[in-house]
């Protein structure tokens, strides 16, 4: 049996996003995602940026 043939929309989820990080401090309300590295690097240069964190898909992709 798969997770899929069990799924269950009632119950309470078994991993939350809380058990597997922390909350960044001063971290945006909203925000934009590009994997592109050059719109990344566009965007560092026409915008003041801090690099407050990063996260992990495959590379290490900085947050500002």
């Amino acid at each position: 049996m798969s997770i899929i043939n069990t799924f269950d929309p009632i119950s309470e989820e078994i991993l939350k996003p809380t058990h597997m990080v922390a909350p960044i401090e001063n971290f945006p309300e909203t925000l934009i995602v590009t994997f592109s590295e050059h719109i990344r690097e566009l965007a560092t240069t026409l915008f003041p940026v801090e690099e407050i964190g990063y996260f992990m898909a495959g590379v290490k992709l900085p947050i500002y």
